[in-house]
């Protein structure tokens, strides 16, 4: 089993927040660059990030495959999104984006769509499909995702 070696993955986390820092730059060699970032990312990682999508420090991506996130979303500090994860809008004349607050992790397969919170210290479950609200601290799964009870 092949794994992707720690500097790929640094390398994909690091051309994503290069090409929002230069989107943000507002200059057209600085939007160029964004964009030149943004291709490479699909290209050699199969990753569509948006340069106006808000990524906040630490982004972690352990498997840098087939993530997608939207314009409008906007990621917190500490968040890990693993493989085929999408981060987006439910439909083009909706507004909403996902916010993702510090420390989520979301697994494999994962769809957020529209314009829902999820909390900090947050997990989603592996193919899960989130169309509501996500409270901190809490596990959701399923489709459509659920909050799962927590210990007792």
């Amino acid at each position: 089993m092949a794994l992707c070696p720690p500097s790929r993955i640094k390398r994909a986390a690091a051309l994503a927040q290069s090409a929002q820092r230069r989107w943000r730059s507002g200059s057209m060699i600085g939007r160029f660059l964004a964009r030149l970032d943004r291709d490479t990312l699909q290209r050699e990682y199969g990753v569509y990030i948006s340069p106006k999508a808000r990524l906040g420090k630490n982004l972690t991506m352990p498997h840098p495959v087939g993530i997608v996130v939207g314009d409008g979303v906007q990621i917190g500090q500490d968040v890990t999104l693993f493989q085929n994860v999408t981060l987006g809008r439910k439909r083009v004349a909706n507004e909403g984006y996902p916010v993702l607050h510090d420390h989520v992790v979301v697994y494999a397969g994962a769809v957020i769509l529209g314009g829902v919170t999820i909390g900090a210290h947050a997990v989603i479950a592996a193919n899960s499909v989130v169309l509501t609200d996500i409270p901190a601290h809490s596990t959701a799964a399923g489709i459509p995702a659920r909050v799962l009870p927590g210990p007792s």
